[in-house]
């Protein structure tokens, strides 16, 4: 669940909520009510603590991958991942991020192609 999520990533920082929240501009009254359960943050806010904490909102969310998946799927879910973690990579994703399989490919293919890096 997010708030266990939060709780643990504020903890492995060893941030206070007040030190959270000040990081993040909220209240540490806001970090403590989503850390409880009792308030959720919008989508702009659960964006901006992934990024904080450099992590994925999916992982942020709790979010695993489905055993039910296609290849293709669980190859697309893969690279995004790669993706995500990846500044260069995210860039140049932001290029083909509605397309399909090969294009998505494409995109970490040119970063890596850039860096001189042979995954």
């Amino acid at each position: 669940m997010f708030k266990d999520v939060l709780q643990k990533l504020r903890n492995s920082r060893n941030l206070s909520q007040s030190d959270f929240g000040e990081a993040l501009d909220i209240s540490q009254a806001t970090v403590a009510s989503w850390e409880n359960g009792t308030r959720k943050p919008d989508i702009y806010m659960l964006v901006k603590i992934a990024d904080y904490f450099d992590v994925t909102t999916d992982e942020l969310l709790d979010r695993k991958q489905d055993d039910n998946m296609t290849e293709e799927e669980r190859e697309i879910w893969e690279l995004r991942e790669k993706v995500r973690r990846d500044p260069a990579r995210r860039y140049m994703f932001s290029f083909a991020k509605d397309g399909d399989l090969k294009s998505i490919q494409r995109a970490v293919a040119v970063v890596d192609a850039l860096r001189g890096v042979d995954e």
